[in-house]
């Protein structure tokens, strides 16, 4: 499958497993998050060829709970959670449900529990998948809400969800690649639940001046996927039908957004029409 295995006598609880996708994580928060989640779960970290892997390698070499896949290049953020799914689906068919983090997101161990729980609670709901609040809602909402997606970091799915919806789409590689498995399964007729009062916290904090208006600034080469993904789901009918005004308005807001605001604004329009170019290549 193109990565390396490292294995240690794995034990963990819950039924849950950890997948954190990483590239050049800033190895002391990678060390504090993973040492957190191996005190309750198995923790697969799905490294996409980092420059420091060895060092990632060398703070879990003796923990019994943490299984590092080496992928051979940056195959991208699907993938790699794809072959940590396949991984747990072939060697430990005790697992049960997957939480996934991105390198820096974090969650206490209770709020992970209190999330399966809940899943496991909607027994006369048909869910695919269960998250966090990201900071975009009110905590004082409730507790779960409905919503058309999620974000996949600090959000649980169970083990029979993908056997029926699928892994998630590979040549994506990155940006829209959680929403587009949220819109797959509620054509299948699951729904997504957020719990507004679990806020995923970021221990990065953002430069200031990747964000204005309250808004981030991605990087150049991010546009090329926002754009080359978005319009690719929207001419391919994945998008759910009443959203797709939606969608548009959102690629005409960052055009505006990034050409106004951004830096490299040569290089951001470059990017903008490359992906809007190559859309029909995915």
């Amino acid at each position: 499958m193109g990565f390396k295995v490292h294995m240690k006598e794995f034990i963990g609880e819950e039924n849950i497993a950890i997948v954190i996708v990483t590239y050049n994580p800033i190895i002391s928060i990678l060390r504090e998050n993973v040492e957190h989640y191996s005190e309750k779960f198995k923790v697969i970290i799905s490294d996409n060829n980092s420059k420091n892997v060895e060092s990632v390698l060398k703070c879990f070499s003796e923990n019994k709970n943490v299984i590092l896949i080496k992928h051979k290049k940056n195959v991208g953020i699907a993938k790699a959670q794809n072959d940590a799914i396949k991984f747990l689906f072939d060697k430990y068919d005790e697992v049960n449900f997957f939480c996934f983090f991105d390198q820096d997101s974090f969650l206490e161990n209770r709020n992970v529990i209190k999330l399966k729980e809940e899943l496991k609670d909607q027994k006369k709901e048909k869910v695919a998948i269960i998250g966090p609040n990201h900071g975009s809602l009110q905590k004082n909402m409730g507790n779960l809400i409905e919503v058309n997606q999620i974000i996949s970091s600090g959000s649980i799915v169970e083990k029979k969800v993908f056997e029926d919806i699928g892994f998630f789409l590979e040549k994506l590689f990155i940006d829209f690649v959680d929403y587009e498995w949220c819109w797959r399964a509620k054509k299948k007729g699951y729904k997504i639940f957020m719990d507004c009062s679990i806020v995923l916290k970021h221990q990065i904090g953002l430069n200031k001046k990747s964000i204005k208006f309250g808004k981030i600034v991605v990087q150049p080469r991010r546009l090329y996927f926002v754009f080359r993904n978005c319009l690719y789901l929207l001419k391919s009918g994945k998008i759910i039908q009443s959203q797709r005004k939606k969608w548009y308005y959102f690629l005409f807001k960052q055009i505006i957004f990034n050409i106004i605001f951004g830096d490299k604004r040569l290089l951001r329009f470059k990017m903008i029409v490359k992906g809007c170019l190559e859309s029909n290549k995915v």
